[in-house]
């Protein structure tokens, strides 16, 4: 008699496939401290500075020092807003200055793993009125000058400084206030510029004054 056919097994389900957890993330290695000490911090943030730049900036950096009376590392935002109060009635640029001081010694001191925060990226600087172009005599007084010097050396000094001032004070950028300027509104430099044309047939004050024989 013949066996009858064995059945083929039914096929196993396949098992689902594992989802490998993502790879974590490896730990960003901190950032040693490269300070001890505020004294030591303020000494590599001074180092390659010259001479008088370091006394003026230590000067700056103490008188923020003496004003908060604590660690840098505990000195919080409005330490240096307070700091920046007792600032109000100095000039712009000194305001500015000074605390342009303070937030570059908060700042290195963030950077070289020393402070944890750096309080001072939050600290705006006043606004810095840009005076050069007021400074710079008009180009006629300068030719007038040039006609009464004799000295050949003189000349050519008084060309170089006036040639000088007045190519820097066109590369000036225009400070930042709170109320635009109006559209009528020109600056010294532009009235100078402007004026060029009209006293020298068409000639710059600068080509004026180079062209200048006296």
């Amino acid at each position: 008699m013949t066996e009858p056919p064995i059945a083929p097994l039914p096929a196993l389900p396949t098992p689902p496939t594992a989802h490998r957890p993502a790879p974590l993330p490896r730990p960003t290695a901190p950032v040693p401290a490269q300070a001890h000490s505020d004294e030591h911090l303020l000494a590599l943030w001074l180092h390659g500075r010259s001479a008088a730049t370091q006394r003026a900036y230590a000067a700056h950096l103490g008188a923020f020092l003496a004003h908060v009376r604590r660690p840098l590392r505990a000195v919080t935002l409005s330490d240096v807003q307070a700091f920046q109060d007792t600032l109000a009635t100095l000039a712009p640029a000194t305001e500015a200055r000074r605390l342009s001081a303070v937030k570059s010694l908060l700042s290195f001191g963030h950077k070289t793993g020393y402070l944890p925060v750096n309080v001072g990226a939050a600290i705006r600087l006043p606004p810095v009125k840009q005076t050069l172009a007021e400074r710079i005599p008009d180009v006629d007084a300068v030719l007038h000058m040039l006609a009464l010097e004799r000295h050949g050396r003189n000349k050519a000094l008084l060309r170089l400084l006036y040639l000088g001032a007045t190519q820097h004070s066109r590369r000036q950028p225009q400070s930042s206030t709170s109320n635009p300027p109006k559209p009528v509104a020109t600056s010294r430099t532009q009235r100078i510029g402007k004026a060029e044309s009209v006293s020298a047939g068409s000639k710059p004050a600068h080509t004026r004054v180079s062209e200048c024989s006296y």
